[in-house]
């Protein structure tokens, strides 16, 4: 019988062990994409279920449609102009605003504007223009003027009373009578 060498018998176990080596690197391999496969496909499923789940919101809300209260709704522009001018009285009322004049100005399209002078204190006036840009229906404030009336030089006031002058504007739909 042959007996095996000793560099022999090393080349082979070193060759077995480098075997092992690569068959656990590829064995490795295989096992980390198919889990990185499975991972991709479980994204791709919930990724699908959020864009049916986004679809059906989307459908429900109708993104960029306002509310109808959003509008002034009037059969005229007249009309809508005198619901604004209520709609700012009673605004004014809550914020203890002294209406000195109003009046619409000519409409554009589906616009109502609507230039009001009106006393007030400072912080009133902050409540009001919130009030008047946060609700409904749609307000904007277009343009505003704030002047000090003629006071007293001599003795200043802390919170005196101002003119406020402001261009406001809504968008009108028409609405049968």
């Amino acid at each position: 019988m042959i007996k095996p060498d000793r560099e022999a018998l090393i080349c082979v176990g070193v060759l077995g062990t480098l075997l092992l080596v690569c068959v656990g690197v590829v064995g490795y391999s295989l096992q980390a994409r198919f889990a990185a496969a499975h991972e991709l496909a479980m994204q791709g499923e919930l990724l699908s279920r959020l864009e049916a789940r986004s679809r059906s919101d989307a459908a429900r809300r109708r993104p960029g449609v306002a509310p109808a209260a959003a509008f002034v709704a009037a059969p005229t522009q007249g009309l809508a102009g005198a619901q604004l001018q209520a709609y700012l009285q009673q605004v004014m009322g809550t914020n203890h605003a002294v209406l000195v004049s109003s009046g619409t100005e000519p409409a554009k399209g589906d616009s109502i504007r609507l230039r009001a002078t009106f006393d007030t204190d400072l912080r009133s006036l902050q409540a009001l223009v919130y009030q008047l840009e946060s609700a409904t229906p749609y307000v904007f404030v277009e343009s505003i003027n704030i002047a000090l009336p003629a006071a007293d030089t001599h003795r200043p006031v802390a919170d005196p009373l101002l003119r406020v002058t402001l261009t406001l504007r809504a968008v009108w739909r028409r609405d049968a009578a």
